[in-house]
């Protein structure tokens, strides 16, 4: 798959008897769930020709599925978008996929591991570090936690306290 995709939704059923799928948003900026908006599934672009927002998800339905059956097949898939498409961010704030691998260190430069994933917890969100050893540290996206990201050099520095 291209690098330079960034997933922005997860299809997780089908709806309906039109093929309607319903997606799970990875993605805070919701227009781009908007009818004719172009995404890619499978490494193909498709279209959005109608969508409407729930509560917690999208029922959308793309160009390319028009029976449960087709959707069926999807189930589980990732909807994704190319990253010269993804706003850019304020400083200090940062999309998952910037996060996912970096290399954390603590103030004194030891290195504790990489980003594997993000837990959203409603409050904060919180990074699973895991190092060499495979064992996870959680590591709370608080300001007084975190010390100084970095994309570029893809390097994150935390003020480790002692209950971590």
């Amino acid at each position: 798959m291209d690098t330079d995709l960034v997933a922005v939704g997860q299809i997780f059923s089908v709806f309906g008897i039109k093929g309607q799928l319903k997606v799970r948003p990875l993605s805070e900026f919701f227009s781009r769930f908007k009818q004719g908006s172009k995404v890619i599934l499978d490494d193909k672009e498709i279209t959005i020709i109608n969508a409407s927002k729930q509560k917690h998800f999208y029922i959308l339905q793309f160009d390319i599925c028009d029976t449960p059956e087709k959707g069926k097949l999807l189930r589980n898939k990732f909807i994704y978008v190319n990253q010269t498409q993804v706003p850019k961010q304020n400083p200090d704030n940062y999309y998952y996929f910037e996060l996912i691998g970096i290399s954390v260190f603590g103030l004194n430069q030891n290195y504790l591991g990489k980003v594997t994933t993000i837990l959203n917890t409603g409050a904060n969100d919180v990074y699973v570090v895991t190092n060499e050893d495979n064992k996870e540290i959680l590591v709370p996206a608080i300001k007084s936690v975190i010390f100084n990201i970095d994309i570029r050099d893809q390097k994150m520095i935390i003020d480790q306290p002692t209950w971590l």
